[in-house]
């Protein structure tokens, strides 16, 4: 019982040390474009659907499980691993979220059979659905009480780039890069603050 109470508080005290990278702007990059690529994995599959069940020789029902598996895994495992970073490293986590990304990747693109193929979504899902809600932990871990708001507001905008089709390439224009360039802007009564207001 003493072994498990000590195992407990190790657990808690590793968990309250706050873990700093090197540098934020990189961390940044990095959770960005990982929250892009885990949001937009999940439907990008649509537009080659018909090539699939043509491929595989299924009908409509069965290849719907390719997006489908995917996006299941991917919201029941978001509180999962939220969770789970209370208890272990973030770095280690999110590594292993990335490692079971690519490893769903591969699988899918070596699938020989449409349930070769659907197993590896799933697997892709499972290391997708860390990605989103580590990265929000990573910003309050790492980043400084005054930037965060900032911060977290790039990796929402990738939810938003995703959910109006922005981040097919011919759609982000001018107007989406000034609301990027003003939330880079940390002064809030800068010229950054003042374009923001006006768009």
């Amino acid at each position: 019982m003493r072994d498990g109470a000590m195992l407990g508080f190790r657990l808690r005290r590793e968990v309250r040390e706050p873990e700093k990278p090197a540098r934020v702007g990189l961390l940044l990059a990095v959770l960005v474009s990982g929250v892009l690529v885990a949001i937009t994995a999940g439907d990008m599959v649509v537009a080659v659907l018909p090539l699939v069940a043509k491929e595989f020789g299924a009908s409509e029902a069965l290849v719907g499980w390719v997006v489908t598996g995917y996006l299941l895994v991917l919201s029941v495992g978001i509180p999962f691993y939220g969770r789970i970073s209370d208890f272990f490293s973030l770095r280690r986590v999110f590594a292993v979220a990335l490692l079971l990304f690519a490893v769903g990747s591969l699988v899918c693109a070596l699938a020989p059979s449409l349930p070769v193929l659907v197993l590896g979504r799933i697997v892709q899902g499972t290391g997708a659905a860390a990605i989103p809600v580590l990265s929000l932990v990573a910003v309050t871990r790492a980043v400084e009480p005054g930037k965060r708001g900032t911060a977290m507001g790039l990796i929402f905008l990738q939810w938003g780039c995703r959910d109006r089709g922005w981040a097919s390439p011919g759609r982000c224009g001018r107007p989406d890069l000034r609301l990027v360039r003003s939330l880079l802007d940390h002064d809030s009564t800068g010229p950054g603050a003042r374009s923001l207001r006006t768009v």
